[in-house]
């Protein structure tokens, strides 16, 4: 019987019983029919290395004829874009990984009720400000499902519905101006009442104004600490104008600049609360205090983190 051997291919099944039956139907004896079939596979063998040399020579041709940009191209490509998708999706996660392991912020503890709305609105009745009733809420409103995602540059999208505030920022609307030198942030518009975290600074209405007592009330919005350009001849500057306050530690210095008057603010704490605690917008009136307020981690919204300051001596 024909026996595979490391000079011959397999002889495909089908061939091998349509050799033998002819070589019966003729009377050829068992050596015939092996002869036939060694003969049959070793064409078989001359074929095949045909094939590859054949298969050989049409990649070589291929390959002489790409240009050595593509050959390289088609080589490092996969490399390449494997190494970017890792940066990406580094560049999104260690800022979040960083901001838990050396921001250093103290989290608030879970408190079994808020800061009744009516302090908020005791306050904001002694600043003068003008600001829209607020009745406290009775009832609990299900989840809502959204299709899109909130637009955050709106600061109505970081309030409950108790707190919101009128979208339109007033015509005779008091602005002034915040320097954080650490930060490389100065001349930021700072706009008391309105919505627009694009444009400017939002000053929450009916907290305390700069030098006062109590404490301004500063929302603005963050990135990812890479896209933070706070230049102002960035016309996108608000976008990331709080990415890095997370970052201030005490002793850090905050100026406030209202009508020619500077104020010096020092940093003494950074807070991380939940999107739902507006007792931050509590005021206090036994200290001159500032809280500036932005989303953490940076480049996310799932929580808010609070830099409080003491107004300080010039």
């Amino acid at each position: 019987m024909f026996k595979r051997t490391s000079n011959f291919p397999v002889v495909p099944k089908d061939k091998l019983v349509a050799i033998y039956r002819k070589a019966i139907a003729r009377g050829a004896s068992l050596a015939t029919i092996e002869a036939t079939v060694a003969k049959y596979a070793s064409r078989a063998r001359v074929a095949e290395q045909q094939e590859q040399v054949e298969q050989t020579n049409y990649e070589d041709r291929v390959r002489a004829q790409t240009p050595l940009f593509i050959r390289l191209t088609a080589r490092i490509l996969p490399f390449a874009l494997l190494g970017l998708g890792t940066l990406l999706l580094s560049s999104a996660l260690v800022p979040i990984a960083s901001y838990y392991i050396s921001a250093q912020v103290t989290q608030t503890q879970e408190l079994s009720a808020p800061v009744p709305i009516t302090e908020v609105l005791e306050a904001q009745v002694i600043v003068g400000t003008q600001v829209s009733e607020i009745e406290p809420e009775t009832t609990k409103v299900a989840p809502v499902m959204l299709m899109t995602a909130p637009d955050y540059t709106n600061l109505n999208n970081w309030l409950p519905q108790s707190q919101q505030l009128k979208s339109e920022t007033p015509v005779d609307s008091i602005t002034y101006e915040l320097d954080i030198p650490k930060l490389e942030l100065e001349d930021a518009l700072v706009t008391i009442g309105g919505t627009d975290l694009k444009s400017s600074l939002v000053h929450y209405p009916g907290t305390a104004e700069p030098g006062d007592l109590g404490s301004p009330v500063i929302f603005g919005h963050s990135v990812l600490r890479q896209f933070y350009n706070p230049s102002v001849k960035n016309p996108n500057r608000y976008n990331s104008i709080f990415s890095t306050i997370m970052t201030l530690v005490p002793g850090d210095k905050i100026y406030l600049t209202r009508n020619n008057t500077r104020f010096i603010y020092e940093v003494i704490r950074k807070t991380d609360v939940k999107p739902e605690d507006t007792y931050i917008l509590q005021q206090k009136y036994d200290a001159r205090l500032l809280k500036l307020v932005t989303c953490t981690p940076e480049g996310t919204y799932l929580r808010r983190g609070v830099v409080t300051a003491q107004l300080v001596d010039d």
